[in-house]
């Protein structure tokens, strides 16, 4: 009897267990020297060629994707190769096994088909165009299914340069540093395709006009592809092994800002490159700087495309006037850039893998006064989120820095609560690929707070120099209080003076307030000097009789 229950609840556990996931597995290699193909995107197809899973492939070519019921054949797309499509072998078990050899396309030219719209005019190039057009979507799709199949934590540097004039040189720049755990993406769209085909690339809002760009998902849409024509872009002196697939809008309507540009393709290495584009409808005056941007493409290591790189380029507007040669003022308008935009520093991986950009590395040797290591402070790279604290020898190191001009600020830790940062002449060059070392000469501790007491309204800094003679006295003691010398002498303050005979302290606007100063050489045997102050005031000199002869 205990047999036959116990059979039978193993038979009702197996009715009720669930099914387990199926799978295919495999390697996608190249047709003719069998070599893995990285970056290659597995797309697993009902019969209705709907989507039910897709992956992408690895650094060594394996992929490993879902087999949802239903699953009929499989697609394999990859930028510079044929499309394969397969039907699906019988599967007997959990695992089918499904090797993929993929035809190279020499010209990426293959003619292939392509929906276009209808109203865009007739061109000669537009075989050649829809056959790169299925190309380039075959690109883009690696960059969706990536950011979908393996997901990296990645460090983003968002930035806004401020350009000389209209040059591309920068003049200040602000950096933000985004490096939280749920940032997943580097770049993507405000909007969807449809609301940028119907609303154009810019609105206004608040006075304010927002330029928007198109990513990966925007470039795939079909409903994009709607609305704009395209092209074949040829520009081999400016880009060796390169070419163009040109985007322009198909209805041009006065007041919606639409984007013109081409996505820019690696004949040779069969990889995305980058979309450069400029924003058309744009009222500006004549001679005034087009508006656009450009978004760069990157292939890492695993297979696994993501944009690294990206700006807006935007263009403001500053009036003042010159006199002519008859003395008269006349009105003058110049032009200035703005690129807004970012980088990607860092990309991590689940499984160990990492990637790091181009960006730079800051070493700064931090000293004070007298060149001796200094420590207790916060350096930052003034508008940004670059900061780092000097170690025991004084050194400390500032990663992922972005290309351009960086002046030094510096925080004490002990007022870093009450936001006190002091400027220093120091000015470092962030460069791509390369380590910038720099010295900085910290600010004396009295400079910090000076600062903080000019936060306060009901204090004032009151500095006191004590000299001998003529000359400052160095390492002298100072005391601060009431009733000094006396047996009911009140100490609230006291120090040692540097090396220009200066010290100085925060004193309370209070009227009638009396305080006593004390100075004396540290060591030596000349007397006390003691100065009682009833007024307020900003300077005091102090000035020590002449040392007693021992």
């Amino acid at each position: 009897m205990t047999r036959r229950l116990l059979l039978v609840a193993l038979l009702l556990c197996a009715l009720w267990a669930p099914a387990r996931a199926q799978e295919l597995r495999g390697v996608v290699v190249d047709s003719t020297n069998r070599r893995p193909i990285s970056g290659a995107v597995l797309v697993v197809l009902d019969s209705a060629g709907a989507t039910l899973a897709r992956n992408i492939t690895n650094e060594r070519g394996f992929y490993r994707v879902d087999l949802p019921r239903g699953a009929q054949r499989l697609r394999a797309l990859r930028i510079g190769y044929r499309v394969r499509d397969i039907r699906l072998p019988a599967r007997t078990a959990d695992v089918t096994e499904l090797d993929v050899s993929m035809i190279a396309i020499p010209a990426l030219l293959e003619p292939m088909r392509a929906t276009a719209a209808a109203s865009c005019p007739r061109r000669s190039d537009a075989a050649a165009a829809y056959s790169l057009l299925e190309q380039a979507r075959a690109g883009l799709l690696a960059t969706i299914v990536a950011r979908e199949a393996k997901p990296a934590t990645l460090k983003v540097l968002i930035f806004e340069r401020f350009m000389e004039g209209n040059s591309e040189r920068i003049d200040h720049q602000k950096v933000q540093i985004d490096s939280s755990a749920a940032r997943t993406t580097s770049f993507s769209s405000a909007a969807s395709a449809s609301h940028f085909v119907e609303r154009g690339f810019a609105e206004d809002s608040a006075n304010m006009r927002m330029y928007y760009g198109p990513d990966a998902d925007v470039l795939l849409d079909d409903r994009f592809l709607l609305g704009y024509c395209i092209r074949i872009e040829d520009s081999q002196r400016e880009r060796p092994n390169q070419v163009g697939l040109g985007f322009s809008a198909v209805d041009r309507q006065r007041g919606r800002i639409d984007i013109d540009g081409a996505l820019w393709i690696d004949t040779v290495a069969k990889a995305l490159r980058d979309f450069d584009f400029n924003f058309v409808g744009v009222e500006r005056a004549r001679g005034a700087p087009v508006p656009g941007g450009r978004i760069w493409f990157r292939e890492m290591p695993n297979g696994v495309v993501l944009i690294d790189r990206w700006y807006f380029r935007l263009i403001g507007v500053t009036a003042d006037s010159v006199y002519d040669r008859n003395g008269v003022s006349q009105p003058r308008q110049s032009y200035f850039t703005r690129h807004a935009g970012g980088e990607l520093a860092r990309a991590i991986w689940p499984d160990g893998l990492a990637w790091k950009g181009s960006q730079g590395t800051v070493q700064i040797h931090v000293v004070d006064e007298k060149g001796r290591p200094a420590t207790g402070l916060v350096v930052r790279l003034r508008d940004s989120d670059y900061t780092a604290s000097p170690d025991a020898h004084g050194d400390l190191e500032i990663p992922d820095v972005l290309p351009g001009p960086y002046p030094v600020v510096v925080i004490d830790s002990a007022l870093a609560s009450e936001g006190v940062t002091l400027g220093t002449p120091l000015i470092v060059f962030g460069m791509r690929d390369s380590v910038v070392k720099a010295t900085l000469v910290a600010p004396p501790p009295v400079a910090f707070q000076r600062k903080a007491c000019s936060m306060i309204d009901s204090r004032r800094w009151v500095t006191v120099y004590v000299v001998r003679g003529k000359t400052p006295v160095a390492d002298a003691r100072w005391d601060l209080g009431q009733s000094l010398g006396t047996p009911a002498e009140f100490i609230a303050a006291s120090g040692i003076t540097g090396a220009d005979g200066m010290f100085g302290f925060c004193d309370k606007q209070t009227a009638g307030r009396v305080f006593d100063v004390r100075a004396r050489d540290n060591g030596a045997t000349a007397q006390p000097v003691i100065m009682t102050v009833k007024a307020f005031v900003k300077e005091l000199t102090i000035e020590l009789p002449p040392r007693i002869a021992p």
